[in-house]
């Protein structure tokens, strides 16, 4: 992922987004497709969660969220932009206690706030 961002960053600024992640999502679909065929059985159960866990994953992280990255890197520190990165598990982990009653363990809660100062280290304005 960093050596994709700061790829990024230094030659496609001035790439059309919707264009950058188009490329992306469409050239990890036919990857990924063709690993599937090879290794997997290609049988779904087509149920209300697994449609709303695919169209979470297709459109808020697949779309929105990278996006929401690439247009954060264009515009800012690579490196500030990739340590938000390190906030992922912890609120994952947050929203699977909050959304399914998950339990958090001292030593996640402990990971978590390690994580969160840690990205705030990086971001902090130095004086």
């Amino acid at each position: 992922i960093t050596g994709g961002t700061l790829y990024q960053k230094k030659f496609c600024v001035g790439f059309d987004l919707r264009t950058t992640v188009a490329i992306q999502n469409i050239v990890s679909c036919v990857v990924i497709l063709a690993l599937a065929g090879l290794f997997e059985t290609m049988e779904t159960s087509w149920t209300g969660e697994y449609i709303f866990a695919l169209v979470w994953s297709a459109v808020c992280l697949s779309v929105i969220a990278i996006m929401d990255f690439y247009y954060l890197v264009a515009r800012g520190a690579a490196t500030k932009v990739t340590s938000l990165l390190y906030l992922s598990p912890p609120t994952t982990a947050v929203m699977g206690w909050l959304f399914f009653g998950e339990t958090l363990a001292a030593v996640a809660i402990t990971g978590m706030v390690i994580a969160v100062v840690g990205v705030a280290l990086v971001s902090a304005e130095r004086r």
